[in-house]
């Protein structure tokens, strides 16, 4: 790749409270070899953000290629999709790369190799494969599952995708940790949803996929380090819960009409389970709609096979 023509990314850092991996995130980042990059490290009101000790980490090993390192600290906690969302208004990159601060690159080449594909393809939407590890950086499985990279080549046009997501059959294809993005289309598509507090990535990828916006899968890229314990592997906050509960009935509304009657199915579904209080009710539901169920049950049981498959290799 020609230097000279080569576009600015943006990488942002998310945090807050837990700066236990912060180091080896910020480094991960300095030791990119790809240029220009500017980088943003945004704190969602922690309080207690170690800025002097990241200050000192970027002086001792930040390098030319890093341009310019922006700080953006808020007094209070307002969510993923108010912090990232913030972080991507004020980046100055073409293309807008998130990294949460529990994560890492997964080597110095990540940032060229993503670019390289963004100008190769010529796509606005970019999804790499993750690398998910424990507490020690011991390698539990990768996302996606390789067993399921020919069933994903399959979901080949947005709308494919869409009916994929809406119906929980997406086989990990894109994930909002290394969901890439051209800041155009972020913009274009009026940024993230902020009805949502937590979830950021599945609201904004029924907007890419509604509005006909493909993602290109490169699997190939092994994007990061993902650890696992986060807000979607690990205890559940009640803010993501209320964030699915808005995503399953009120989201899901605005886009039942114009989904094929298979995929309402799945909403009716879905909406419902939303809305059971008890126990009771959600066994009757469960009983009514086996179906379903058993559809489910079916994908969660291949997710599982392709984690152990995964160990396995």
């Amino acid at each position: 790749m020609e230097k000279s023509f080569l576009p600015l990314v943006t990488i942002v850092t998310e945090t807050y409270k837990n700066f236990d991996y912060l180091e080896e995130n910020i480094k991960s980042v300095l030791s990119q070899t790809y240029a220009p990059i500017e980088y943003i490290i945004a704190d969602d009101g922690s309080g207690n953000f170690p800025l002097d000790k990241v200050k000192k980490i970027i002086k001792d090993n930040k390098k030319d290629n890093v341009i310019d390192v922006k700080f953006l600290i808020s007094k209070e906690n307002r969510g993923t999709v108010t912090n990232e969302g913030n972080a991507y208004c004020i980046a100055k990159g073409a293309i807008l790369m998130p990294l949460a601060g529990d994560d890492e690159f997964y080597d110095n080449n990540v940032v060229s190799n993503v670019v390289h594909t963004f100008m190769k393809t010529g796509c606005e939407a970019l999804s790499v494969s993750r690398v998910a590890v424990n507490e020690k950086k011991e390698i539990a499985y990768n996302l996606p599952h390789k067993i399921d990279y020919r069933r994903i080549k399959s979901i080949d046009t947005a709308e494919k995708k869409y009916y994929s997501l809406v119906t929980g059959k997406f086989y990990n294809m894109v994930s909002g940790s290394t969901l890439y993005i051209k800041k155009d289309l972020f913009h274009r598509l009026g940024g993230y949803d902020q009805r949502f507090v937590l979830w950021e990535d599945s609201p904004f990828l029924l907007k890419m996929f509604s509005s006909g916006v493909d993602v290109e899968t490169a699997y190939n890229i092994n994007g990061i380090y993902y650890r696992l314990g986060g807000i979607s592997t690990g205890n559940i906050n009640p803010k993501y819960l209320e964030d699915k509960k808005t995503y399953n009935t009120i989201l899901m509304k605005e886009h039942y009409n114009s989904l094929p009657e298979y995929v309402k199915k799945y909403i009716d579904h879905n909406s419902k389970s939303a809305k059971c209080e008890n126990t009771r009710e959600r066994v009757f539901l469960y009983l009514s709609d086996c179906k379903i169920m058993l559809s489910k049950a079916i994908y969660a049981f291949n997710e599982k096979v392709g984690e152990l498959i995964d160990k396995l290799l």
